[in-house]
């Protein structure tokens, strides 16, 4: 969570009027409280000095969680179209769990007890278009022009974005990095780029006081720990436990 402009306004906002949304939690199985949503409210809140701040504890299980927690994060106003992408993401696939279906099955495929796609429940809460069983897409401007398959074949179907889309299976296979590979990369010698060899680049639009980036903070990166393997009895309820500790981590 970075304490920008925009978190500056609001401790400010909170110091002078407190928190007048109240923050979302659920209770803990083990003890205490998750928070789900108001994660910015109450670093806010921690900043701004204040002890205490106005919670609603509700109960309610991952999906449910999920969906709420996705819907607070989209009310931002900053938000990378990445973030919104991957926060939609989530939320069907929390849309399709409570549904009963399995997350890893293909989208359009499946259907909820009201015979209708969870895609389309999600492009109908956007007010968007949707597009099924794609293969390839590409974005021109606000165009979108994708490779539809059909019963009968193929066909290339058009759209304005945002909107949502499905994709049944990719035309390629993806191609991993093997040991050989990796090892390999690791004895490239890193060149050095010298003065000399910048010799032909304008001098008015380089260097840092030109740079549109601006070098905040330099510092070497703090040594990665050991990661946590997550396994529970489901590949759902081993991607749910990795939502739920990534809000724990508040990475969302």
């Amino acid at each position: 969570m970075l304490d920008d402009e925009s978190m500056q306004r609001t401790v400010e906002s909170v110091a002078q009027y407190g928190v007048l949304a109240p923050l979302i939690a659920r209770p803990r199985p083990e003890g205490g409280y998750e928070i789900i949503s108001g994660h910015r409210r109450q670093h806010a809140a921690e900043l701004a000095g204040l002890d205490t701040l106005p919670v609603i504890v509700r109960e309610m299980d991952d999906d449910a969680a999920v969906i709420l927690m996705v819907d607070s994060n989209l009310q931002r106003e900053n938000i990378l179209p990445s973030e919104r992408a991957f926060a939609y993401k989530m939320k069907l696939d929390a849309m399709k769990h409570q549904a009963g279906r399995p997350v890893q099955e293909n989208y359009s495929q499946l259907g909820n007890n009201f015979g209708k796609l969870s895609s389309e429940e999600m492009a109908e809460e956007l007010g968007t278009s949707v597009i099924t069983n794609i293969t390839e897409i590409a974005l021109d401007g606000d165009k979108v022009t994708a490779k539809q398959e059909t019963e009968e074949g193929y066909r290339t179907v058009e759209a304005s974005a945002p909107c949502v889309v499905t994709v049944t299976k990719p035309e390629y296979d993806p191609r991993y990095p093997t040991i050989k590979n990796k090892m390999a990369a690791r004895k490239k010698p890193i060149g050095d780029i010298k003065e000399a060899d910048l010799a032909d680049l304008e001098k008015e639009k380089v260097g840092e006081s030109n740079a549109k980036v601006q070098i905040v903070k330099l510092y070497e990166p703090a040594k990665k720990e050991a990661g946590i393997k997550i396994q529970e009895e489901t590949p759902e309820d081993s991607a749910m436990k990795a939502v739920a500790m990534m809000a724990d981590a508040k990475v969302f």
